[in-house]
Parts: structure tokens; sequence; C-alpha cells
């Protein structure tokens, strides 16, 4: 196994869930890549998304991880760029996305590991929010494994970023310099 896509979900959330999964499932088929690729998911209600990431960390089996938010989307090409990132070797890859709000204000947002700390350029006209990688990042499993989700269901994901850039775990980076993530947040969930 290759890669394993890791999207936390909800029961109430079925729809979306089943949409990005099709998604997911028709890019590995168009590249060849299906038996490459896992797509887990968890959907108990009784725990902390904390743990819920840390089960479906646990329990990939491909040589890279990444998540994916179930109310989020991916790019067409999605499949086909992390599969370069598994090719490559390298520890990670760069993530590029735009983040929505309620569906307005397109802003563009970047993870890699050629930024030191969080920083949003509120005025910039290029990327906006500069961070170092996190959990949606493709990262190498025997790596990202070494890191465990706090047991809490708020900012758990800005928690691992911060332990895991501590870490120095992640030395190379593979570089995508296209927009692959589509957070679609919302003020009320």
């Amino acid at each position: 196994m290759q890669l394993s896509i890791l999207i936390p979900t909800l029961p109430n959330r079925v729809t979306v869930f089943e949409r990005l999964k099709s998604k997911l499932i028709s890019q590995a088929k168009d590249n060849n890549l299906l038996d490459q690729i896992e797509i887990l998911s968890n959907a108990d209600e009784s725990i902390s998304i904390g743990n819920k990431r840390n089960l479906l960390l646990q329990e990939s089996k491909g040589l890279y991880v990444c998540f994916i938010d179930d109310d989020d989307d991916v790019a067409d090409y999605y499949i086909e760029e992390l599969s370069k990132v598994v090719a490559s070797g390298k520890d990670c890859a760069s993530l590029k996305g735009v983040i929505t709000w309620d569906g307005e204000r397109p802003e563009i947002f970047e993870h890699s590991i050629k930024y030191q700390a969080y920083r949003d350029n509120l005025k910039n006209q290029g990327v906006v929010y500069e961070r170092y990688p996190n959990h949606l990042n493709c990262i190498k499993s025997s790596i990202a494994k070494q890191i465990a989700f706090t047991d809490k269901n708020f900012s758990e994901d800005t928690d691992y970023a911060d332990t895991l850039f501590a870490s120095g775990l992640i030395k190379t980076e593979f570089t995508i310099d296209k927009i692959l993530y589509y957070y679609l947040y919302a003020t009320k969930k």
C-alpha cells in the first residue's frame, strides 16, 4: 500500500463523505492506482476528533498518509499529484489550498517546511496563510505516526502540527505548486 487517505466523519455527514470518497476512488481508477491507495474513515461519535484521527493513523497501512476532512474538497488531480510524492521518497509534500468562509472570500493557504511559524498575510494577494506541514499534508507514515493528536475536539490539528514541527522529523519536501485542497469553512456546522 502506497498511500492512506484518512477521513474522520460523522454519521450525519454521510452524504458529503460519500461524495468525497467517490471522487477519490474515481481519481484512483483514472490513474490506475486503485490497488495502491486505501481510504479509511471513522464515524464514531463517542470519541474526540483527536482520538478519531489517532485511530485512523494507527490503522493505516500506506507508506504515506494524509487526512481530508469530510466536509472539504480536493482538486480533480489530487491523487495524481500525491502519487508523485510517493514516487519521490521525500518526507512530505507541500500543500496549497483555498479556504472560503461560508462560500465567500477565497484565500490561498500553503503548508510547507519553508515556513518556520504560522503567519497570516491578510493584505497579500498571493499566499495569505503560511503554515508548516500539518495533517492535511502528505507525509511518510513512519514520521506521521510518531506524533499523536491531542484528545480534544478543537485545535487538535494545530497541536499536531506544532508537535510535528518541533520534532524536526521532516527534512525533505516534494513541492506541489498547484491548488490541491479546498477548505470549506462554515460558521454553522
